[in-house]
């Protein structure tokens, strides 16, 4: 089984396990685990660790590079149906978060 999260980084759609970190503007979508997984991957490489150092450093400029939400970003195989909403707090890690939507 295949399992899919979705969230945004003010809020987050979790789908079957899967997050997608969402811009500006509601997305109805949501991306997987293990696209979460990859980006925890490249900010740990970078010395990341809060959600906002992510947004700021990795997500924001590929977004306004390409003039579109980060989920435009990302293979389509990564991407599905929303079915949980997540937050979390600006100040804490991006790991947290990833762990927690692992135990989903």
């Amino acid at each position: 089984t295949h399992t899919h999260t979705h969230t945004r980084y003010t809020h987050a759609h979790l789908h079957k396990g899967a997050w997608i970190p969402m811009a500006l503007h509601h997305h109805p979508h949501g991306v997987t685990l293990m696209a979460f997984e990859a980006l925890l991957e490249r900010a740990t490489v970078q010395g990341l660790c809060t959600t906002t150092d992510v947004c700021n450093e990795l997500v924001k400029p590929l977004t306004e590079q390409r003039k579109c939400a980060y989920i435009d970003t990302l293979d389509e195989s990564v991407v599905g149906p929303a079915t949980c909403f997540i937050s979390h707090a600006w100040r804490c890690g991006l790991a947290d978060a990833v762990d927690v939507m692992r135990q989903v």
